[in-house]
């Protein structure tokens, strides 16, 4: 990513469709945050297609896709993806996610809708709820997120900036300060 080799993104969103990417050794502990996603966002071809595919990807790990629904975040903010198109995506997403009822990967998806206020798509979250899918909250949980997320537009999840990749040497040092924490 420090690099900016594009080339990489298509590369990297294959790596994580494959359940042993964060295994010791390989990509370990960063498919396991938003590190994965910062990452994602900074080498991202400007072709969503990669990105689209793992997220529906019922055979990726759920938690990699969890943590890659944060890249659609980062790529509107900087402008790398149009948010009428996440929002298209995240419709037909909820259509093929149907079939992976009780996934983490579904909380990835309903934060998406918070963070940028998708309103149109609140019949969906309360069909997901409804029908249990999202296990991680209940629909009166997304509506005390979606108040707060209208209420502070600047930083619309509560203690997460959702911040972009911040260079090789602090994304590094953030790792290693996670990895000592108790």
């Amino acid at each position: 990513a420090e690099w900016k080799r594009k080339e990489a993104y298509r590369y990297y969103a294959y790596l994580l469709a494959w359940s042993w990417a964060g295994t010791p050794n390989l990509l370990s502990e960063i498919v396991y945050s938003d590190q994965a996603a910062r990452l994602m966002a900074e080498i991202y071809d400007g072709d969503p297609t990669p990105l689209f595919n793992l997220l529906v990807d019922q055979y990726a790990d759920q938690s990699y896709r969890f943590w890659q629904f944060r890249t659609l975040i980062l790529l509107v903010k900087k402008g790398g993806l149009d948010l009428a198109t996440v929002k298209d995506f995240l419709i037909r997403a909820f259509d093929l996610l149907e079939q992976e009822p009780e996934q983490h990967v579904w909380r990835g998806w309903e934060e998406v809708i918070i963070y940028f206020g998708l309103e149109e798509l609140i019949p969906l979250v309360e069909r997901a709820h409804k029908a249990e899918w999202i296990l991680e909250g209940t629909i009166e949980e997304f509506r005390e997120k979606w108040a707060y997320a209208r209420a502070h537009p600047e930083a619309p999840i509560e203690g997460d900036l959702i911040a972009p990749y911040q260079g090789f040497d602090k994304e590094v040092a953030e790792a290693f300060a996670n990895r000592a924490r108790p």
